[in-house]
């Protein structure tokens, strides 16, 4: 195994409050996420960023604003543009903030979409559905996989809800327009130095943003300045005259003011008509940091992600807790740092500053060190995540060695690795473009539990490219075949077979090479549920098998009975419904030892199925009312669907017309909420719709029924 150089100290878990909530304490097994949980209403969203504390200057725009939101009949749709620092994020804040309650009850969506971000890369707007999808409530595991159906979705889910969005930073109306809602009731505001004309073919309204006005300007700077402002008017008039009316520029002025009381305005304004006005304010606020908060200003550019934990800040600038919060403490005060939610962000301009900063006076040994450090301490917390959330699984990584025990449950340790997705994704690929090999793929396999919760294709993939060939290159064939596994698995949620096919067949070879026999059954697994996905019932029927003998010779209880119950899908698939039976009632049993609910529940409908094939409806219909009491407990909409649709079938079968109306019209309910393919269906059936799409018999066993696969998971 390769040793990456250069390593510095390994910044390790410590049995301090880590991001949200993840803690150094005593992990105990038995905790998993797909236990079943009372079903809560989903938040409503609130995302937008704080606004800031006054608004000058601004009384036109925000006059306009409000009447083109009392004159809308569709979507509120406006474009807010201007030059970097004229104040557009802090307008449409402001207004959106002022009418979200009364304006916008059902909650507020905000992305940074980068378009003009120095560093990071524009946001695919297939994402930013994925994640808006996600914070309005739809189950990540169900989410469309393109662009087109994501779209789709989104507009559905949103067609009758009052929304609050703001889209920052686009480069493109194409970013723009497939995230704009279904309702007239909801209003999106646009923030970005591009004019956007494409979006006046879609309705859009602009605002094109000047500089603050000289009486706006001298109120600004007055809130900073205090008693000096009325001692030295001229002083304040040439200060106010160097910021040109930028409404950033006369913040960050405010603030150095606000900090340094001593500071004579005369004095400043000698500073500035010695500074070229196109470079900015930040070189003279720069000059008056202490000597770490210049060092932390230059590194902190070099974050592999916008937007960051404190702690992580800290593992970066190489430092203690205490000391960076003085220095990060610093930075904000004078408004080189902005922190929101306990996120920390260096804004756009200040970025390419201290990107310029830290190329011309750090050397690249520093640099590396200091992106080293905070790769290992996202690798680090990766780690104790994903074995707080998968503690039986055979990890690879000799970070899951001796760990750190920890206070944090299974919700708040994955709010922690979404609210780091970025970070850790970008961590991850900037590892990799440093040739640290090891770090690359002990990430890619940290990310797991991430990946199959958010269902972030897209990243699900670059991740494990990068990390496939990471491991190849340090010649470890176990590891190899682990993340070839992974990495077939978000090629199987996509249907994507023959992706999927060219890495579970080397995984299989590669496993058997290292000796690895959870990996191996994992690969033989994935092969027997792409084979039945495939119509290929008998070589699925043999490869599954082949995986629960692993899975029973091992001690694998939990994965034996998952594929157990595989493989009495296969079984009712091939016909035979006593054998399935037989199969699926033991799996039953076993998942019911386990109290694992969630996965009882998805087995009793195919047993239910395979029950009323065997000419035992009425024990079916018993079965499918156990799994509705189970899926009911915790909003399963694609399954509750699946247990109403087979149910109306059943009832249809029997001659109850009605009974099978009120069974689909439920099944419908929960379709609609995830844009199942089967809505078409019933629509059909109920009378919404004429045509009924071909091959959608959800009588048929669906291979897809079980989302969660059975073992090395």
């Amino acid at each position: 195994m390769s040793h990456d150089q250069p390593r510095p100290p390994v910044n390790q878990v410590t049995a301090h409050t880590i991001g949200l909530s993840i803690q150094a304490g005593d992990i105990h097994g038995g905790l998993h996420l797909h236990s079943p949980a009372p079903h809560q209403p989903h938040p409503v969203p609130r995302q937008l960023p704080l606004p800031p504390p006054v608004l000058l200057g601004r009384d036109r725009e925000l006059t306009q604003l409000d009447t083109w939101a009392g004159q809308r009949s569709d979507p509120m749709l406006v474009v807010i543009t201007g030059p970097a620092g004229i104040g557009k994020t802090a307008l449409a804040v402001h207004w959106l903030t002022r009418r979200a309650k009364e304006s916008f009850p059902d909650g507020q969506l905000y992305v940074d979409l980068a378009g003009t971000d120095p560093v990071q890369d524009p946001l695919p707007p297939s994402d930013v559905l994925g994640a808006f999808l996600r914070a309005l409530g739809h189950p990540p595991q169900h989410l469309p996989v393109g662009l087109e159906g994501r779209a789709a979705l989104y507009r559905a889910l949103t067609a009758d809800k009052a929304l609050a969005v703001l889209l920052d930073r686009p480069l493109s109306a194409a970013q723009v327009r497939p995230l704009l809602p279904g309702s007239p009731r909801s209003a999106v505001l646009v923030a970005s130095r591009a004019t956007l004309s494409g979006l006046t073919l879609d309705g859009a309204r602009k605002i094109a943003l000047s500089p603050l006005a000289p009486d706006a300007a001298h109120q600004v700077l007055r809130r900073g300045a205090g008693p000096r402002a009325d001692a030295e008017p001229e002083a304040l008039r040439q200060i106010v005259g160097w910021c040109a009316g930028l409404p950033h520029t006369l913040a960050l002025l405010a603030a150095h003011l606000t900090v340094r009381r001593h500071l004579t305005l005369g004095q400043l304004a000698t500073t500035l008509s010695a500074t070229d006005p196109t470079s900015g304010v930040i070189p003279v606020m720069y000059e008056e940091l202490s000597f770490e908060a210049q060092q932390a200003h230059r590194l902190l550019a070099l974050h592999p992600g916008p937007a960051y934990h404190p702690d992580a800040a800290a593992a970066l600038l190489g430092i203690g807790r205490d000391r960076a919060g003085q220095v990060l403490a610093e930075l904000t005060h004078v408004r080189l740092l902005d922190q929101h939610h306990g996120r920390l962000r260096q804004p756009e301009p200040v970025r390419v500053d201290a990107l310029d900063r830290v190329r011309a006076q750090d050397t690249v040994h520093t640099r590396l060190l200091a992106v080293r450090r905070v790769v290992e301490w996202y690798l680090d917390h990766a780690v104790a995540a994903a074995y707080r959330l998968r503690p039986t699984r055979a990890w690879i990584g000799d970070r899951f060695q001796n760990l750190p025990t920890t206070q944090a449950g299974a919700a708040e340790t994955v709010a922690w690795l979404e609210a780091e997705r970025v970070n850790l994704t970008t961590a991850t690929l900037v590892a990799a473009g440093h040739g640290w090999h090891t770090l690359t793929w002990q990430l890619c396999e940290a990310l797991w539990p991430l990946w199959l919760h958010t269902r972030h294709h897209l990243d699900w993939a670059r991740t494990h490219l990068v990390g496939i060939a990471a491991a190849r290159h340090d010649a470890h064939p176990a590891a190899e075949a682990r993340l070839r596994t992974q990495l077939a698995h978000a090629y199987l949620d996509q249907h994507r077979h023959t992706e999927a096919h060219e890495h579970i067949t080397p995984a299989l070879e590669l496993a058997r090479q290292a000796g690895h026999q959870a990996v191996e059954a994992t690969a033989l697994e994935q092969l027997g549920a792409l084979a039945h996905a495939r119509g290929q019932h008998t070589r699925a029927l043999t490869l599954m098998r082949q995986a629960l003998a692993m899975a029973e010779h091992h001690g694998h209880p939990r994965a034996a009975a998952l594929r157990r119950a595989h493989v009495g899908r296969i079984l009712l698939d091939l016909g035979q419904h006593r054998d399935a039976i037989g199969e699926l009632t033991t799996a039953r049993r076993d998942l019911e030892a386990l109290a694992d609910g969630t996965a009882v529940a998805r087995v009793l409908r195919p047993l239910a199925l395979a029950h009323h094939h065997a000419g035992d409806t009425t024990h079916a219909v018993l079965l499918l009312h156990r799994a509705r009491d189970l899926l009911g407990s915790i909003g399963a909409h694609h399954d509750l669907g699946a247990v109403y649709h087979l149910l109306g079938d059943l009832a249809e079968g029997a001659g109850d017309a009605a009974a099978a109306r009120a069974h689909w019209r439920q099944a419908l309910h929960h379709y609609q909420a995830i844009a199942h393919r089967d809505a078409a269906v019933l629509k059909a059936r109920l009378g919404v719709q004429r045509h009924v799409p071909k091959n959608s018999d959800p009588r048929d066993s669906d291979p897809r029924d079980s989302d969660e696969p059975g073992g090395d998971r």
